[in-house]
């Protein structure tokens, strides 16, 4: 087989697995909670900061009960598709969450994107601060920075 047959291969499986991946994540409705001194919950799954169906950023969220949190702050366009804008890892506790920041182009594309962020969260919601100075501003669709939880995912 030709090498770049079978490069176009490999890379073709990856991309379906890939997006397999992000289909399961973006459909799924995980309910692990997080409680802290009886304070407001921080659930895992998908908040939106816009209508469903409409072009605008979501977060996805996974919380594990030690405190540990996880997830991605992405786009998604108004035919689906989706761009990842960063990645992290961190922890939470008295509805307060420092988490460490993975951004999906390197660093030197804009040095003066932060390393960490924080965000609060209450009854159903977070609430990142001035996620407008690391997201990018997608034309009209700019963050709000207030996301709220959506039971049934990005449908």
């Amino acid at each position: 087989m030709d090498k770049k047959v079978a490069a176009l291969i490999v890379a073709l499986v990856l991309s379906v697995t890939a997006t397999t991946i992000s289909v399961i994540a973006l459909t799924q409705q995980p309910a692990t909670v997080l409680t802290s001194n009886g304070l407001a919950s921080l659930r895992s799954g998908i908040y939106t900061d816009g209508e469903l169906n409409t072009p605008n950023y979501f977060v996805s969220l996974e919380v594990s009960p030690d405190g540990a949190i996880s997830g991605a702050i992405d786009f998604i366009y108004q035919d689906g598709q989706t761009a990842v804008a960063l990645t992290f890892l961190g922890s939470g506790q008295d509805n307060i969450a420092n988490v460490n920041v993975i951004y999906s182009t390197p660093a030197n594309v804009d040095p003066a994107r932060p390393a960490a962020i924080s965000f609060t969260w209450g009854a159903n919601e977070i609430r990142l601060g001035e996620c407008g100075s690391y997201l990018a501003q997608q034309g009209q669709f700019a963050p709000t920075c207030n996301f709220h939880y959506s039971p049934k995912g990005l449908r």
